[in-house]
């Protein structure tokens, strides 16, 4: 398996040396600090990594004035669909409740000529 010694050259540029074993890295990595004075080297592993090309469709649409024999020109779909507007600090005001209170307080059930039909139960009446 081969590996790829990676450093910053003495021009401060990056460099690469590919070796096909890793004592051949570290006898480089050696060569580069006794020689070149190059302190900071990294050694990594190379292996393919196994891939395949698929072919796919884009669709565009065109923009400008249509007629019945032009095509309209191609618009990058991200116009089709533009991001939401960012919100803007409103001016401050005093809070208001979405919900506005009961005026009227709701009515509750009684039991119904001496019998107790809500068997105990209490809640509003529905009118």
């Amino acid at each position: 398996m081969s590996h790829m010694v990676i450093y910053r050259g003495t021009d401060g540029k990056p460099a690469y040396h590919e070796v096909e074993d890793i004592h051949d890295a570290v006898q480089y990595v050696e060569q580069l600090r006794n020689d070149q004075g190059v302190e900071h080297a990294t050694i990594h592993r190379m292996e393919q990594v196994n891939f395949e090309y698929r072919p796919y469709f884009r669709v565009e649409l065109r923009s400008g004035p249509a007629s019945s024999s032009a095509v309209a020109p191609l618009r990058p779909l991200s116009l089709l669909h533009p991001p939401p507007p960012r919100l803007q600090h409103l001016p401050s005001r005093p809070h208001r409740p979405l919900l506005r209170p009961r005026t009227c307080p709701l009515r509750l059930r009684r039991p119904h000529g001496g019998r107790n039909r809500s068997a105990g139960r209490v809640g509003p009446v529905v009118e």
